[in-house]
């Protein structure tokens, strides 16, 4: 008769086991395991883990928290691109208690032109461009010229360039 293994007679259950990753593994400190996690991915979603992980939340809890799916929240998890709403960005954000900025990789945007400038501080500011064309008090049909035609009024301009002012030095 065989002796029983530490974690049960079951071969396949202690091999399970054994191959977790160590940021999964019980004996872990969860900072250590959001960490581990983050690795050389720094995506959305490694982040969005990450800080998950850090305030000990499960997919479930996270998802009830941010109104949204568990299976959609895991998928963003998953993703290898940045490519998320902003406005689930948002929700993601208040329900973790974090700065959009700090989970939404917004650091790394460029800041040479005007547009650059204006779409960086819609994003640091969780909006979408059509809610930074009514904070701006302009149509979103101007917002949307401004970027592809890179043209406008000068009140217009000044709009834009008081938006900028107040919400892109977070």
């Amino acid at each position: 008769m065989k002796a029983p293994t530490v974690y049960g007679d079951n071969a396949r259950s202690q091999t399970a086991y054994t191959n977790i990753p160590a940021f999964y593994h019980p004996d872990s400190h969860r900072d250590n395991r959001a960490i581990n996690y983050c690795g050389k991915k720094n995506t959305i979603g490694t982040r969005i883990r990450a800080c998950r992980i850090k305030k000990g939340l499960s997919i479930k809890q996270l998802a009830v928290l941010s109104d949204i799916t568990s299976e959609g929240l895991s998928n963003i998890e998953r993703r290898s691109s940045n490519n998320i709403k902003i406005t689930v960005l948002a929700k993601i954000s208040v329900a973790l208690k974090e700065p959009i900025e700090s989970l939404g990789c917004f650091e790394i945007l460029p800041e040479s032109t005007l547009q650059e400038k204006l779409l960086k501080a819609i994003l640091l500011h969780g909006h979408t461009k059509a809610q930074a064309a009514k904070t701006m008090k302009i149509s979103p049909k101007t917002v949307y010229n401004f970027f592809t035609k890179e043209r406008c009024n000068k009140e217009t301009l000044k709009k834009i360039c008081l938006y900028i002012n107040k919400f892109g030095n977070k």
